[in-house]
């Protein structure tokens, strides 16, 4: 795919750390705090630390696309009791302001897509990818219950459609 292709090109040019979180993961830190954006704060977090300590040089900025506020941010990995990593510039839509974010956003996008074509195989069938209709969900998530266990390929947290998979 073209994301992949860009991802690879870009992967010789920069530094990178990506942090995939995998289903049995997220679960288990979704189950813990009850809130997703925890889990993002977390793997952030996670990227950044391991990258900043790669950096040869200590002249960067470190900026991050808000999907909340720095104070919520912080707090998160606070709740969390995980170490922050200092961040410069937290800015909203930052990958149509700063290259180093556009790149980062092909980058774990290619991880993504690796990561579910990974998980596919593994479940034997192919796995929605983002939002799609709940219907195609449940579909799937049927199927690979047959197969395995479902927290192994999917968020639970999402009651409603969980309990129509598992027939609850």
């Amino acid at each position: 795919s073209y994301i992949k292709k860009v991802a690879k090109s870009l992967k010789k040019l920069v530094t990178t750390e990506v942090c995939v979180c995998q289903p049995v993961v997220y679960n288990k830190i979704i189950n813990q705090f009850d809130n997703s954006n925890i889990v993002k704060a977390i793997c952030h977090n996670d990227s950044l630390t391991k990258l900043t300590r790669k950096l040869k040089t200590k002249n960067y900025k470190v900026v991050l696309d808000q999907f909340v506020s720095r104070n919520n941010y912080f707090k998160y990995l606070q709740d969390a009791k995980v170490k922050a990593t200092n961040i410069d510039i937290i800015e909203m839509k930052a990958e149509s302001k700063y290259l180093s974010v556009a790149c980062a956003s092909v980058i774990a996008r290619d991880a993504f897509l690796t990561c579910m074509d990974k998980l596919s195989a593994k479940a034997g069938v192919k796995l929605p990818r983002g939002s799609v209709e709940k219907s195609k969900i449940i579909s799937v998530g049927k199927q690979i219950i047959k197969k395995a266990k479902l927290a192994e390929f999917a968020k639970l947290h999402f009651d409603s459609i969980t309990g129509e998979i598992l027939n609850k």
